[in-house]
């Protein structure tokens, strides 16, 4: 079934999840956004189609959006920057194209943000404003240009993928910078040059995945990843043992 438009008339409800139930399809309510207490919205593993309307945006308190694995479409809209309190937004496998309105979410207190598995293209800007951000998770889009050094201005970052792109550039050195990074995938990309030698200081990292690129040059000292586990370097250049 659907989710009838009076569910609007709900202004108290303040967590509305439906996971994993592949009979709710039809559209999003705009009226949704008429429910101002709502703070945690998860409709994820159903079959949900067309756009996430604008209106959905004026439930404010929201902190906690989950919209992964339906059939949603269209953009992002830039209307998420009303969101002052969003923590977690997941919209990953869905149909979602065009630029991701990033300057909207910098107001935002967010730890966690997953956009994987869309059609989502174009660089990305700076991208510094995330204090908070821990989780970032971008692989399998059409993104393109370099990987912005700003990323490092987000020092509590704990996890970040970037696979299956089409980033370009070097390794970026600001990796080490990361103390508390602990994940970093980066592999089917169009990386080359030399793998930076900051990244082989960082003793919190637990798997490196930069696979399927064009790096090239030696492999540097692995000595100092004293909590490494797991590394990923196959189908690339590199020399060296």
């Amino acid at each position: 079934g659907s989710l009838p438009s009076e569910i609007g008339r709900l202004t108290k409800l303040e967590n509305f999840i439906i996971k994993n139930e592949r009979g709710l399809s039809g559209t999003l309510p705009s009226t949704i956004g008429n429910i101002i207490s709502l703070k945690q919205l998860g409709l994820y593993y159903n079959a949900l189609t067309g756009t996430i309307p604008v209106d959905l945006f004026r439930a404010t308190n929201l902190r906690y959006v989950n919209l992964e694995h339906n059939k949603l479409k269209g953009t992002l809209p830039r209307q998420v920057e009303l969101l002052k309190r969003l923590e977690t937004l997941v919209i990953s496998n869905n149909n979602f194209e065009g630029e991701l309105p990033w300057e909207g979410l910098v107001t935002n207190p967010i730890k966690y943000v997953s956009f994987s598995e869309n059609e989502f293209s174009g660089s990305l800007p700076k991208l510094s404003g995330f204090p908070d951000l821990r989780f970032l998770y971008m692989e399998g889009n059409r993104f393109t240009g370099t990987v912005p050094a700003a990323i490092a201005d987000s020092t509590n970052l704990k996890s970040v993928n970037l696979d299956r792109n089409s980033f370009s550039g070097t390794v970026p050195s600001w990796i080490g910078h990361l103390s508390h990074l602990e994940y970093i995938s980066m592999q089917s990309n169009l990386l080359s040059g030399p793998l930076p030698h900051e990244i082989f200081d960082m003793t919190s990292l637990i798997t490196l995945s930069l696979s399927s690129n064009k790096i090239s040059g030696t492999l540097p000292d692995l000595e100092r990843l004293n909590s490494l586990r797991f590394l990923y370097l196959h189908q690339n250049a590199l020399t060296g043992s």
